[in-house]
């Protein structure tokens, strides 16, 4: 589970903030495909396979050669545009063009080298990797 904040109202909460622009984002549960019924007075059970349900992750490479310090944004793709910022989204630095990410969740994302107009997308399984090759400019 990864929690959203104590206030079911975006901006109020502990880890909201009102900088981010939740425009267009469905509610986690038809976002994130778990619909798990809770009924007042009853327990309700869920039980997760992590052979099947865990969260998916990308490998990925960067062809050619990136300014030191360069960093690779990514964003989930919600209401037709990515969304670069936590939780749907954030930052890495490729280690000798490399880079790996986990705990992603099974939607498509944009990945792009910040600066530079190189960008692709991919789909992310749960419990699969995915590959990603994006093209440093001037390789």
């Amino acid at each position: 589970m990864i929690p959203l904040g104590s206030s079911a109202v975006i901006g109020t909460g502990a880890g909201s903030s009102s900088s981010l622009d939740f425009g267009g984002v469905p509610v986690p549960g038809e976002f994130f495909g778990c619909r798990i019924p809770v009924r007042e007075s009853e327990t309700t059970h869920h039980d997760v396979d992590l052979a099947v349900d865990r969260l998916g992750a990308v490998e990925g490479q960067v062809l050619g050669t990136l300014p030191e310090g360069s960093r690779l944004s990514y964003g989930m793709i919600i209401g037709g545009r990515p969304r670069p910022h936590l939780p749907f989204g954030g930052t890495v630095r490729p280690n000798g063009g490399l880079f790996r990410l986990t705990a992603l969740f099974p939607v498509r994302y944009r990945f792009w080298i910040d600066g530079q107009a190189a960008s692709t997308e991919a789909e992310v399984r749960r419990a699969q990797t995915s590959r990603v090759v994006l093209a440093a400019a001037g390789s």
